[in-house]
């Protein structure tokens, strides 16, 4: 039997269908790092009460809709991951663990729920784009 997708498994099932679309237009492991990053913080933002909601309430749900929610959070890190990965064979990255950098990426984006103010400062897209130029840039002058 189908259950219907719950408030946080739609959304992330949305989330994952909009930031797909914006890196399968991206060409090039950067630019597909980037639209991921910058994809997910619009998708943030366009929905950001549903967001805060999926990722505070994600531990309150019960125990068979987390599981189907959890099987969608683990197919978009999933396609982080072979994003990077991808990446590191093209010779874009540096050779790197993958699993950490992904986690990394998606900590710095779904942090953005405790402290963003949507129409109070940058834009999420803007905050994302900087955080990718950190990524590949690094601190250093």
């Amino acid at each position: 039997m189908l259950r219907s997708l719950v408030g946080s498994e739609m959304c992330i099932r949305d989330r994952t269908q909009s930031v797909g679309q914006d890196v399968d237009r991206a060409d090039g492991a950067a630019a597909r790092l980037r639209a991921f990053m910058v994809g997910h913080a619009r998708y943030f933002e366009q929905h950001h009460a549903e967001f805060v909601t999926m990722l505070i309430g994600y531990s309150g749900m019960a125990l068979p809709e987390r599981e189907d929610a959890a099987r969608l959070r683990d197919s978009y890190e999933k396609r982080l991951r072979a994003l990077i990965a991808q990446g590191v064979a093209d010779g874009a990255f540096r050779p790197l663990d993958v699993a950490a950098t992904g986690r990394a990426v998606l900590s710095m984006l779904n942090w953005m729920v405790r402290w963003y103010k949507p129409g109070q400062g940058d834009s999420a897209e803007t905050i994302a784009a900087g955080y990718f130029d950190l990524l590949l840039g690094g601190m250093r002058a």
